[in-house]
């Protein structure tokens, strides 16, 4: 089990800018009927899915539970401050008894975090990846730059004079509403990131929402990025979704060490504000290969 420090001034270099979100939640156990999500949970837009890995949490109740010597469930987590909280309860469930909430401080000179990382992925061009969680987000939370995905390479770059050099693509709430969109900044797009579909939808508070983000992967701009809210596109994007061999790397002492490849998958508040604390649930996390693009 270890824990990741991340490094702030690699971000700041590298196209990271801090964000804001505020308030803890400490609700009953959600009243709402979940069948027709349930439902939604079995098939995918007439994809073939193939699910690599998946968790409910209804295993285990300490925080230890989450990490096994052979790292099959997950192999970081990153608590910064480490008051920051990552557990499994038993007030709020998607379907089970358990979920997994996460409350992550207003940021100060370092990044705020409250996420689990699961490592040892292999994604490549080409290659067609979905994540996917139940998320519930308390609402009076300002949303504003709330990080909730992350899909990057750990072990693709020599570490030049960086710590952390993990280049990839990051799913996002923009605006206090907390309109969904793609952030680029750290495989070199930092003033391109993917925006939603027009108009621009607040994202669901107060109840268990289904959140799907799929990405064909490419470092052309063939790439193809679609985000979906209880299975309804929200964003539909062309363009690069991995990082490429650049002189903007090699700047900073980035050598490639090999094929470029997505395999860390981060999920949770992969990154919080300044303007106070977030809480939110995860519930049902997977990440799977799909056969095609949805639409």
């Amino acid at each position: 089990m270890y824990a990741r420090h991340t490094h702030f001034v690699l971000f700041t270099l590298l196209g990271f800018i801090a964000y804001s979100a505020n308030a803890e939640y400490a609700p009953g156990r959600s009243e709402q009927s979940n069948a027709a999500l349930v439902k939604q949970l079995e098939t995918f837009k007439g994809s073939r899915e193939t699910i690599l890995f998946s968790d409910d949490f209804e295993l285990g109740a300490e925080f230890g539970d989450f990490f096994k010597r052979d790292y099959s469930r997950y192999t970081h987590f990153n608590k910064i401050p480490t008051s920051n909280r990552i557990e499994i309860v038993n007030t709020m469930a998607f379907r089970g008894q358990k979920s997994l909430m996460l409350i992550a401080a207003e940021s100060n000179s370092d990044v705020s975090k409250a996420s689990l990382e699961k490592e040892q992925l292999d994604f490549r061009e080409g290659d067609i990846v979905k994540m996917a969680a139940m998320v519930f987000i308390p609402s009076k939370q300002n949303l504003k730059d709330l990080f909730l995905f992350d899909l990057e390479c750990v072990n693709c770059w020599n570490k030049g004079i960086f710590k952390n050099p993990h280049m990839g693509i990051r799913l996002m709430l923009r605006d206090e509403l907390g309109f969904v969109s793609i952030e680029r900044g750290k495989i070199g797009f930092r003033n391109e990131p993917f925006y939603p579909i027009k108009p621009w939808k607040p994202f669901p508070e107060d109840r268990w929402v289904k959140l799907d983000w799929v990405l064909n992967l490419s470092t052309k701009v063939t790439g193809q990025t679609a985000v979906y809210i209880d299975n309804e596109l929200v964003l539909w994007a062309s363009g690069i979704n991995m990082p490429n061999v650049s002189p903007v790397y090699k700047l900073f002492g980035l050598g490639a060490s090999g094929q470029m490849q997505y395999d860390k998958f981060e999920f949770g508040i992969t990154a919080n504000g300044f303007q106070g604390k977030t809480t939110i649930y995860m519930d049902d996390i997977s990440i799977s290969r799909l056969d095609k693009m949805p639409r």
